[in-house]
């Protein structure tokens, strides 16, 4: 199976999916062991869709796996930006720390490693290095010189080459997978974004049942009525639009997606 990032930006619609799905027999363990989530990994999406895992293998199929994908590593390097630590903090949300990187002429002829000459020239406050950039020079990177000629045989104002993109990709899909690997080991220890919290995300009083998300993901798959099961996830419909959605919406704004689902597609 697999779900659009215009499903999965909202929980809500999600579990709604997916509830159905297991009812109508299509997460059978040994037939259908995989559901994909297309161009989705926010930090709070990589941990809930770890919970819906968890419960899933739990409650009714043992073999069950959930993957996700992005294009963040991508985008971000052919912009020119580098992951540089894992993650950041930010108003009760995790993010990638990712910036500009040292795209200067001044390093063609620079043979100090990365993480020496970012941090001794204040480029980045941290650094942590990749398979790919603990093996390379700041020249590796900056490979043309002031009046190094590009391959359309002009002098260009980049000091990198297509090979140097190649390798700016490379470190940032590292840093992009290692970071969601320590998202998932932290929220093991118990450390996880606010919004995984229903005490804490709350802008206005509202009681509900359970204090986490987990909780309440593992309240929804184990239950083996349909109709409870989607009655506990409408409970919780106010604490859904605490998720970040498509392009980083929250609130009520998140709904959006479940609108463009119904417009499009016809449930049978």
């Amino acid at each position: 199976m697999a779900c659009g990032s215009q499903i999965a930006c909202d929980p809500h619609l999600t579990l709604k999916r997916l509830i159905t799905a297991r009812f109508d027999g299509l997460l059978e363990p040994g037939i259908h062991d995989w559901i994909h989530v297309l161009g989705q990994s926010d930090f709070e999406w990589v941990l809930i869709l770890s919970d819906m895992q968890r419960s899933i293998r739990k409650y009714h199929n043992p073999n069950m796996t959930i993957s996700y994908d992005c294009a963040g590593p991508f985008i971000a390097g052919a912009h020119g930006l580098l992951y540089y630590d894992f993650i950041r903090q930010n108003k009760g949300y995790w993010s990638f720390p990712m910036k500009r990187g040292f795209n200067n002429k001044k390093y063609s002829t620079d043979t100090r490693s990365i993480k020496d000459a970012v941090l001794q020239d204040n480029i980045y406050e941290s650094w942590v290095d990749s398979p790919i950039t603990q093996r390379l020079k700041m020249n590796d990177f900056c490979h043309l010189g002031p009046t190094d000629l590009n391959r359309l045989g002009k002098i260009g104002t980049t000091s990198m080459d297509t090979f140097s993109y190649a390798l700016l990709i490379a470190h940032n899909v590292w840093m992009h997978i290692e970071t969601v690997q320590e998202a998932n080991r932290q929220y093991a220890k118990g450390n996880f974004p606010a919004v995984m919290s229903t005490v804490t995300t709350r802008k206005r009083p509202v009681i509900f049942d359970r204090a986490y998300c987990s909780d309440i993901i593992d309240d929804i798959w184990a239950t083996s009525d349909y109709g409870k099961a989607m009655k506990l996830i409408d409970h919780y419909s106010e604490y859904w639009m605490q998720f970040r959605g498509v392009r980083g919406n929250v609130g009520k704004f998140t709904k959006n997606s479940t609108t463009a689902f119904n417009h499009i597609f016809q449930e049978v």
